[in-house]
This record gives C-alpha cells, sequence and structure tokens, in this order.
C-alpha cells in the first residue's frame, strides 16, 4: 500500500510542505502546528488563525446551536438520545425558565451518573446543597408547614 503525501500549509511563509515538516502537537486538529518547523523557530510562536466562521459562531450562539450543542453533550455524556427540539424550556420542578437567561442544568445522580431531568439553576442549587437527600427535602417541607 503507497503511503499517502500529506501536505500543509505555512500560516506564516505560505508554502505547502509535508506534514514532516511541522512540529507534533496534540491539540490540534491535524496533530501538527500552524507554523512551519523554519517558521517557528525564526518568528516564535505566532497564534493560530482563526478556523471558525461568523456563520458558524452565530449558529452556535443561536438557540438551535445551543439546543443542539447540549443534545450532543446528553448523549456523549449519559447515552441519551434526545432530539434537540424536545429539550425543555421550563424547569421540571418549578415550571419556569431558568431565573439567569442561560440554558436548563442537566441533572443527574452522581453516583450513578444518571440523567434525571432539566432543572433551573435555582432548583439545581437546591438540590446540590441539600446533597440529593430526600429526608432533608421532607424536613425543609415540615420547617415550611409550620406558622
Amino acid at each position: 500500500m503507497a503511503r499517502v503525501d500529506l501536505r500543509k500549509k505555512c500560516f506564516k511563509c505560505k508554502k505547502k510542505k509535508n506534514t514532516e515538516a511541522f512540529y507534533r502537537i496534540r491539540k490540534s486538529r491535524n496533530d501538527r502546528h500552524h507554523l512551519c518547523l523554519e517558521c517557528k523557530d525564526l518568528h516564535g510562536d505566532i497564534p493560530a488563525p482563526k478556523q471558525k466562521s461568523y456563520a458558524w459562531e452565530k449558529y452556535n450562539k443561536s438557540n438551535k446551536g445551543k439546543r443542539t450543542k447540549k443534545a450532543w453533550f446528553l448523549k456523549s455524556h449519559y447515552g441519551l438520545d434526545i432530539d434537540p427540539e424536545d429539550i425543555p424550556d421550563e424547569c421540571q420542578t418549578c415550571n419556569n425558565k431558568c431565573s439567569t437567561g442561560k440554558a436548563l442544568s442537566v441533572d443527574h445522580c452522581h453516583t450513578t451518573n444518571r440523567f434525571r431531568g432539566f432543572l433551573c439553576r435555582k432548583c439545581n442549587v437546591a438540590l446540590g446543597l441539600v446533597g440529593d437527600n430526600k429526608e432533608t427535602l421532607k424536613k425543609m417541607i415540615k420547617y415550611l408547614e409550620v406558622p
């Protein structure tokens, strides 16, 4: 099987060179630095060019983009295959939209990592402060019922 000759364009000198002419780095998309060996040694480290376009950034900030990222997060972390349109806008405990204006938090059990639902920030923090303890919550409800 013949070896494929991969070439890459240097950000500084704009010359196309073999990938072996670039430093290896793990953070990059193709595991190679954006400057060739000569330019990096000569000029030092120059910031990498922005890869994302304006349209991509606009999509990411849109409601649909946020929902798509949330759906990907749920699939990769909790194994949930959920349609981005099915992610609720309201908290599942207080039925309010998130007061901070951000997306709802993903509530999950910290011991089993099992997904429980979508909560607003206040409800999610409240559950975290009581340590997800049902007995503590029952005592708090009892306390609130006393005049």
